[in-house]
């Protein structure tokens, strides 16, 4: 028996994996975001595993880096991770009036967000 198909009839778009072809070019944003989902899926408390080995600057840029993670790590549950990370490197303890991710602004990044704001509020100084 024969079954007769249409001609109408479209294939389905097929999706690539992450680790399946694609250039490397750098603007290819597709593949990394594909890549950097793959944190997401691992399980929290490997997550959180790793996370309280790293270092505050990491943690923040890790922060920065997608919406997920920012949503993750700037939680008040993530508390004990930024512990961590500040005992790792030897910070004392956070001041009461700053969260732990403000404290590891203040302290690693290389901007100063007082002089920002008064240059934004008053551009002629």
């Amino acid at each position: 028996m024969c079954v007769e198909t249409s001609r109408n009839t479209k294939r389905q778009k097929t999706t690539q994996g992450v680790s399946g072809g694609g250039s490397s070019k750098p603007g290819n944003s597709r593949r990394l975001t594909g890549r950097l989902s793959l944190i997401m899926t691992m399980p929290v408390d490997v997550f959180c595993e790793i996370a309280c080995q790293m270092t505050p600057a990491d943690l923040l840029s890790m922060a920065r880096s997608s919406k997920s993670l920012r949503e993750l790590l700037m939680s008040k549950s993530s508390k004990q991770i930024w512990r961590a990370a500040e005992d790792a490197v030897g910070l004392p303890e956070c001041p009461p009036d700053l969260s732990s991710p403000q404290y590891a602004s203040l302290i690693f990044d290389k901007f100063c967000m007082v002089r920002f704001l008064s240059f934004m509020l008053c551009p002629t100084i």
